[in-house]
């Protein structure tokens, strides 16, 4: 169970972290 747990953990940072990149870009840049 806890495999599943950080697997499931990971591919949901990777997820976010691929789309906040663009976003964190932006708001760099917006700084």
């Amino acid at each position: 169970m806890e495999i599943s747990a950080v697997a499931g953990n990971t591919a949901r940072q990777q997820s976010i972290s691929a789309s906040d990149v663009p976003t964190l870009r932006r708001h760099s840049w917006s700084s």
